[in-house]
C-alpha cells in the first residue's frame, strides 16, 4: 500500500482538441495489476500505476485518455471558459504581495503604461495604455512587479529558515508554480501574485524544501510540513485553481 500522499502536477494532455492542461495525482501501487485513471470531485485525475511500470508507461496512458478526462470534467456543460486576464483583475481587485493582499486600482489611459505600489504596500496603482492586447499589457507589467519583490521576498523566507539561495529567478511558466535546481537556484511563477497570501508563501516554501529534499518523499513532506503545518491542504487548494490561473495571460 502506498506510504506517500501523490504530488499533483499541471500535465498538458492531448485531446481530439488540442493539448490541455489537466491536474493529474500520480500514485504507484504495489496490489494493482493494471493501470488506473479516475477523476476526483474538482476534476483532478488520479493516475495509479502498478509498481512494475514505469512513470513513462503512465504518461502514455495517460496522453491517450484526454478526451475522456474532459468529456467528465464536473460541470462542463455549464462551466465557462476562462476568461482574460484584466476580467480576472477586475473582479478580484487585489494582488497577492509578500504576507498580505494589495488592494487594486486600475485606470485606463495615458500613452504609457505603469504602475504605482504604495509605501505601505496596501494599494497598487495600474495604469493602463490603450492596446489591443491590454492582457499582455498587464502581463508585462505584473512580471516586472513580481521580479522586483518575489526574489527578495524568498530571500526573506529562506534566511530566517537559515537556507542559502544562490538565484531566484522569476518565469512564465506554462504549467509550473515553480522549481529548484539541484545548483540551488529557485524559479517562480509570476501568477504567485495572483494566489492568496497563505497559497503564495505556500509556493515559496515548498521550492525552499526543494534545496533540501530534491524528491517528493516522506522526508521532504515532513520538513515542508514544519516550514507550513498547512502544507498537504495549501497544496489541494494550489491544484484546484490551477488550471484557471495558469491560464491567464496567455
Amino acid at each position: 500500500m502506498p506510504t506517500k500522499e501523490p504530488e499533483t502536477e499541471l500535465l498538458p494532455v492531448p485531446t481530439s482538441e488540442g493539448m490541455e492542461m489537466f491536474p493529474v495525482l500520480i500514485r504507484y501501487s504495489k496490489r494493482a495489476k493494471n493501470l488506473r485513471l479516475t477523476l476526483g470531485e474538482h476534476g483532478e485525475a488520479f493516475l495509479t500505476i502498478p509498481r512494475h511500470c514505469s512513470r513513462q508507461v503512465g504518461i502514455d496512458f495517460l496522453n491517450r485518455q484526454g478526451d475522456w478526462i474532459k468529456k467528465h470534467q464536473p460541470s462542463r456543460k455549464t462551466k465557462k471558459k476562462p476568461g482574460s486576464l484584466l476580467q480576472f483583475l477586475q473582479k478580484q481587485k487585489w494582488i497577492s504581495l509578500k504576507e498580505g493582499k494589495v488592494t487594486l486600482e486600475i485606470q485606463f489611459g495615458g500613452q504609457k503604461s505603469s504602475y504605482f505600489l504604495q509605501e505601505d504596500w496596501d494599494v497598487l496603482k495600474l495604469q493602463l495604455e490603450q492596446s489591443e492586447n491590454i492582457d499582455a499589457v498587464l502581463v508585462k507589467l505584473l512580471q516586472h512587479l513580481a521580479k522586483s519583490v518575489l526574489p527578495d521576498w524568498t530571500r526573506e523566507i529562506a534566511q530566517v529558515l537559515k537556507l542559502d539561495v544562490s538565484k531566484v529567478i522569476i518565469r512564465n511558466q506554462r504549467s509550473r508554480w515553480g522549481s529548484c535546481s539541484d545548483l540551488g537556484n529557485i524559479s517562480l511563477n509570476w501568477r504567485l501574485l495572483l494566489l492568496k497570501p497563505e497559497l503564495h508563501n505556500y509556493i515559496i516554501l515548498h521550492e525552499l524544501a526543494h534545496l533540501s529534499e530534491m524528491n517528493h518523499s516522506d522526508r521532504f513532506w515532513n520538513l515542508l510540513e514544519i516550514y507550513d503545518p498547512n502544507a498537504r491542504t495549501h497544496d489541494r487548494e494550489v491544484t484546484k485553481v490551477s488550471r484557471e490561473l495558469m491560464a491567464l495571460g496567455r
